[in-house]
């Protein structure tokens, strides 16, 4: 089936009579334009046919027609859960699965019984865990209570919207280490976040789920083939485990079982009543082209996973796309796809991820490899804004292009190709349509043959405006010094989409600065009328004369989309940026902060193919000053654990400026240290505030013994340009490279920046002779 639709079960299987499937003409769209083209799963080659049977009638419940009560209630039940889910914190998370019994399996063996065995996944991006229950011979309704705890530290918002857990039912006729491999009797599939994490106290509790078999090759094995109980509770940042009182809530289980009993003993099967009625409905995503493809590969395709439905195109060869000046070589490649997928509604599964691949042949052998993919989207969304999903431009992020050809077994390139939200460049743009398709039937029943891929004719082209956008880099502050030292130079690349501009290449001085020309970068590119279709803007930091990209920052062209200004005081103010070491490249130590940028971006609408002149000033030389910068530092708190055995670690301060370097003493077995220090600074500083550097203050563990190094824990950037009537010392939170990526840890830390003529004298030594050491 589509995706997994929730349906609560008394006891056993119920009496149900027959229902017709729909043609193909009522479950999907039909048109003189599009021609059937066979699904392909993601377990089989993109461009192997599939069966063309007609499928046969299916058992079914029927169900009364969903009325307009039920469909309002539902669409409250999804602004409730889209409020619930926003709340869910990143942090450490552990997902509780107690697998309890199975019912009214599908036969398997030729004495009609069956042994089922349960394996349990969750994912949550590139994190996976697995576990299996014991097989239990000889039996189809199995009792197997086994409860499964599955940790995940570090889960970002992006990992957490990524978020599922599938339960796989095996018929364990050969069983290799105890991992039941067998013949799949059936599964079940939820998002974590969407269909977990907004129930009560964030639990799906002790209720059956339907198994479908999503690879169901025969009438048999298509439809329900069975009943799972099961637990799925979650425990995130903040949240507390709920008690239950287990004996009270058998007991009421086995009174419901008693109450709903048919005369002849079986069970009736009914719906949660929060979720309504169930309706067969279609979702129909129609894959237009690929544009503005960064990436060298001559056959691409693309693949659409909803629930445990996954679908990919036929590999397409890519073309050179026509490009102008200001923007990167890159190429495009017809899709002309439309994909099918029956969804039972409603459904715990709303997320669909969309990804594009490469193809590539070495002799007879094909090898495919993920090159970007889009934002996750969601079903509920697209049902209650169909008008948003018509010919959309969706934008691709992933890994460098020398990443992903060099080095794409790497972790971090994988991550990067996998979530969008941590890729550091834009791979392209996927134009597409999606929208919510009414099936013919109501009988809570579907096949696998229902879910398909056609072939569809060429869209006229979308409609798309001029975007103008314009960087000055004003200043730069603690550019890392990168493994290979300081011997390469550095530039910057500012970028839209393929449009882009770059500054010359710069050796950094003393003070780990680079004097990028203030010659404001400047490029134009045509995209969406909607704003959150264009590509995000992208600055990055590279090295050396081939241009490495080592650093990076991307920033929402939507934050960023202005009208176009008309004279100086219209144009953004400049802002610091702090960028993110691009983990794909590895080319910075990790202890070592990637380094920050003063820039003004500017990016608007404009009409017509030139750039136009905007009212930048330049930027005046800089007035240096001698000047005493004091760091106050007061005391940490709830600083993360390190130790292994106790937590606490022997914290210390470094504090960078410029290229100097001074450190506090070290505190001790603590998580919660006092230093009450002051470090000085006697440095040359621009008399204009708003350029000078930043200051960059790390926590650090010491380690002692042979053979060990100090443990970087986190930093705090503090910008110079303070208030001078606002320096007492404040809480200020630590990060890795971003604010928020780590849990927890506070410093108080206070900055005072006095301008002076010139720095004092040292004092003298006195030597032991009375005389002083000049």
């Amino acid at each position: 089936m589509g995706a997994n639709a929730l349906r609560s079960f008394s006891s056993s299987s119920p009496k149900t009579p027959s229902a017709d499937p729909p043609s193909d003409e009522s479950s999907s769209e039909s048109s003189d334009d599009e021609s059937s083209h066979p699904a392909t799963p993601k377990s089989s080659s993109a461009d192997a046919p599939s069966s063309s049977s007609s499928p046969a009638p299916l058992p079914s419940s029927p169900t009364p027609t969903p009325s307009k009560a039920s469909s309002d209630a539902h669409r409250q039940l999804l602004e409730a859960a889209a409020e619930a889910a926003e709340s869910a914190a990143p942090g450490s998370w552990l997902i509780s699965v107690h697998a309890i019994e199975v019912r009214e399996l599908r036969a398997t063996d030729p004495d009609g019984s069956a042994d089922p065995v349960v394996i349990v996944e969750v994912n949550f991006g590139t994190k996976k865990k697995k576990a299996v229950t014991r097989v239990v011979n000889n039996d189809r309704n199995a009792v197997f209570d086994e409860t499964f705890k599955f940790e995940f530290p570090d889960l970002t918002k992006p990992e957490l919207e990524m978020g599922q857990v599938m339960i796989t039912v095996l018929d364990a006729d050969i069983s290799v280490a105890g991992h039941g491999a067998g013949d799949v009797i059936g599964s079940w599939n939820a998002d974590i976040i969407d269909a977990i994490y907004t129930r009560p106290d964030h639990e799906f509790y002790r209720q059956f789920v339907c198994l479908e078999n999503e690879e169901a090759t025969s009438d048999a094995e298509s439809g329900t083939q069975g009943f799972l109980k099961l637990t799925v509770s979650l425990l995130g940042p903040g949240d507390k485990p709920v008690i239950h009182n287990l004996e009270k809530e058998q007991a009421a289980e086995r009174k419901a079982r008693e109450k709903n009993s048919d005369a002849d003993g079986a069970m009736s099967t009914v719906l949660p009543t929060s979720m309504g009625t169930q309706e067969l409905r279609f979702l129909v995503i129609k894959l237009h082209s690929l544009e503005n493809l960064c990436t060298p590969s001559s056959f691409v395709f693309v693949t659409v996973d909803f629930g445990q439905n996954s679908f990919s195109t036929p590999a397409n060869k890519t073309l050179p796309q026509p490009h102008a000046s200001n923007t990167t070589p890159a190429r495009y490649s017809a899709v002309d796809q439309s994909v099918v997928i029956a969804v039972l509604h409603p459904t715990m599964s709303q997320s669909i991820r969309i990804s594009i691949h490469e193809r590539s042949w070495v002799g007879p052998l094909k090898s495919d490899r993920l090159i970007g993919t889009c934002q996750l989207l969601k079903l509920s969304r697209i049902r209650a804004s169909p008008e948003h999903y018509k010919k959309l431009a969706l934008p691709f992020y992933g890994a460098p292009t020398s990443a992903s050809f060099l080095g794409s077994s790497s972790a971090p390139t994988k991550e990067m190709n996998q979530q969008p939200n941590k890729a550091s460049h834009y791979r392209g743009r996927l134009v597409l349509t999606m929208k919510e398709k009414k099936g013919e039937r109501t009988d809570g029943t579907m096949r696998k043959q229902e879910s398909k891929m056609k072939v569809i004719k060429p869209i006229s082209s979308l409609p798309l405006f001029s975007y103008h956008f314009y960087a000055q880099i004003l200043s730069s502050s603690n550019l890392p010094r990168t493994k290979s030292g300081y011997k390469n130079v550095y530039s910057v690349r500012v970028s839209c989409g393929i449009a882009s501009a770059e500054t010359r290449k710069v050796k950094p001085d003393a003070h780990s600065s680079c004097a990028f020309s203030s010659t404001p970068l400047a490029s134009t590119f045509r995209a969406s009328p909607d704003p959150l279709q264009i590509p995000d803007v992208i600055i990055t930091l590279c090295k050396g004369n081939d241009r490495t990209p080592i650093a990076y920052r991307r920033i929402p062209a939507a934050s960023l989309l202005a009208p176009a200004p008309e004279g100086e005081e219209s144009m953004p103010g400049a802002n610091w940026i702090h960028l993110k070491e691009d983990k794909a490249v590895d080319a910075i130590n990790d202890s070592v902060f990637p380094g920050s940028l003063l820039l003004r971006l500017c990016l608007f609408r404009h009409e017509g193919e030139a750039l136009p002149n905007l009212p930048l000033a330049p930027v005046p030389a800089a007035t240096m000053v001698k000047a005493k910068i004091t760091l106050s530092i007061i005391c940490g708190r709830n600083l993360p654990p390190w130790d292994a055995d106790t937590g606490a670690l022997d914290a210390y301060i470094k504090v960078t400026l410029g290229g100097q370097v001074l450190k506090s003493s070290v505190i001790n077995d603590t998580r919660n240290p006092s230093f009450f220090e002051t470090l000085t600074f006697w440095t040359d500083i621009t008399s204009d505030p708003s350029l000078r550097p930043e200051l960059v203050v790390q926590v650090w563990d010491r380690d002692v013994g042979i053979g060990e190094t100090d443990d970087f824990v986190g930093n705090i950037v503090l910008p110079l340009n303070v208030d001078p009537s606002d320096t007492s010392p404040k809480w200020r939170s630590l990060f890795f490279q971003e604010k928020g990526d780590i849990e927890c840890g506070d410093l108080m830390i206070g900055c005072t920046v006095e301008e002076l003529g010139s720095p004092p004298a040292p004092p003298k030594e006195e030597l032991p002779d009375g005389t002083f050491n000049p």
